[in-house]
């Protein structure tokens, strides 16, 4: 079976697509869904689903920038793209990241599933010829181990997002308990450290790739370890890997220790003077030299506030200051603040204000 995640703002269209697809005839499950492009990022990096399924206008990271990073960090994943909106420039990048389709909206149940469809056939040709997809989807966890195996995973990467080696390692050996007590099918218990394997490397590969690294740079001797946790024990398996994270943790610290202390109040002048262009957490990340996690985590605890958040407040305040103080017309408060489609931004303002700007005029 594989996973799905799919990305919209708008809950009703969230419904709309799992209300139409034929996911258990396809042998499909959703795992999870999202709301802005920053949300179903990190969702990806947490579970890996195999395919996700994702609107173009979104708040926070979208469109170009989105599909991109999806691509990027995440060669492997099937893309469908959906929108309302018929535009060349979406589409064409759409291209370029591989995405499966390019679905307008409203979707039509055939399209939908005729994606699904290709997408299941290009996972199962992978997994045949072992090309970047997990070996051992051949067999299906029950539900309920599923969904715990999916939760020790979240936890693990939570733990390396905060380079803590000791509780990975607890984390690690719970689940390899979990899994030697719950998995009575012997052919899976034997095949699930190749899952393991495969699974948390990957986790491992795309984190330490969003920060510029390379495991097979850090750690020379990666498929050691990787041939070495295919062949062990569920247990011998979890130490194996528990073994990586911390060789891989102690000299990440290393780095960044040697890295310049991140200011801020230098980030936040930033945002507050740049926040009507194009910038978003993966750019200012670059101008400061540092990952989008740490940067994220950083300016949370430094201000209260995401800085995708802050970037939507801002651009909203001053499109109120805009059209309320200055009587500029909506359309050009909409283009001074960063939105070049003015449906986009109604919807935008409506959300964040809880009425269309066209209300302050009255």
């Amino acid at each position: 079976m594989y996973n799905v995640l799919i990305m919209d703002d708008e809950p009703w269209s969230r419904q709309v697509v799992k209300s139409l697809g034929e996911w258990d005839r396809l042998g499909l499950k959703i795992v999870g869904e999202a709301e802005d492009g920053y949300q179903g990022v990190q969702f990806i990096a947490e579970t890996m689903p195999h395919i996700v399924i994702t609107d173009m206008r979104m708040p926070g990271l979208e469109g170009v920038e989105l599909l991109q990073t999806i691509h990027d960090q995440f060669p492997s994943i099937k893309i469908l793209v959906m929108s309302g909106y018929d535009d060349f420039v979406y589409l064409k990048q759409a291209i370029q990241s591989r995405a499966i389709n390019y679905m307008l909206k409203p979707i039509h149940p055939e399209e939908l599933n005729a994606s699904l469809s290709q997408c299941v056939e290009q996972l199962n040709t992978e997994m045949m010829s072992g090309m970047n997809v997990a070996p051992t989807i051949a067999f299906q966890l029950e539900a309920a181990i599923q969904d715990r195996y999916l939760s020790y995973r979240k936890l693990i990467y939570g733990h390396l997002l905060d380079l803590n080696s000791r509780a990975i390692e607890h984390a690690f050996t719970q689940l390899a308990q979990y899994l030697s007590q719950s998995l009575q099918d012997e052919a899976a218990r034997r095949k699930m450290p190749i899952k393991l394997a495969y699974d948390f490397i990957t986790i491992l590969e795309e984190l330490l790739a969003k920060d510029e690294f390379q495991l097979s740079e850090l750690v020379m001797d990666v498929e050691e370890y990787r041939e070495r946790i295919r062949q062990s024990s569920l247990l011998d398996a979890a130490k194996e890997l528990s073994n990586l994270y911390t060789a891989v943790i102690t000299i990440v610290q290393d780095i960044r220790q040697t890295r310049t202390r991140l200011n801020i109040d230098e980030v936040k002048a930033y945002v507050h003077k740049y926040y009507q262009d194009s910038i978003s957490l993966e750019t200012i990340a670059k101008i400061f030299a540092i990952s989008k996690e740490h940067l994220s985590r950083a300016y949370k605890a430094g201000t209260g506030e995401n800085i995708s958040d802050a970037i939507l407040r801002l651009r909203m305040e001053k499109a109120r200051d805009l059209i309320v103080k200055e009587g500029v017309s909506i359309k050009r408060a909409s283009e001074m603040t960063g939105y070049s489609d003015i449906a986009y931004f109604y919807r935008v303002f409506k959300k964040h204000y809880g009425s269309p700007p066209g209300n302050l005029r009255k």
